[in-house]
């Protein structure tokens, strides 16, 4: 996965996307321990999976996509890292939207 997809970076986590054949979105999140203890570490991980999972109704299936946590996450909330991961996926890593309407 690391290294055959895209890799972009931003202040929260960084995203690497491959596509796939199958009819689903594949995604993963990895944090390390430089982030911070276990509840830090879980508290990311909580973030970015709510924030994957209501981005992936926005996109066309056929796509990995692994997020690697960055220090700065520990310091916002659930929506500074929804509105990156949108701006993310749909633009840097030009995944196709569904019929959807994306709220601001």
């Amino acid at each position: 996965m690391y290294n055959y997809g895209k890799k972009y970076c931003c202040q929260y986590f960084f995203t690497y996307v491959r596509d796939h054949d199958e009819p689903y979105i594949r995604y993963g999140v990895t944090v390390t321990r430089r982030i911070g203890n276990a509840v830090v570490r879980n508290r990311a991980k909580r973030i970015m999976r709510e924030a994957l999972r209501q981005s992936a109704e926005y996109a066309e299936p056929g796509f990995e996509i692994v997020l690697v946590a960055r220090s700065d996450i520990k310091k916002v909330g659930f929506f500074p890292v929804l509105h990156q991961l949108k701006k993310h996926l749909f633009e840097k890593h030009s995944i196709h939207r569904k019929g959807k309407v994306l709220e601001r």
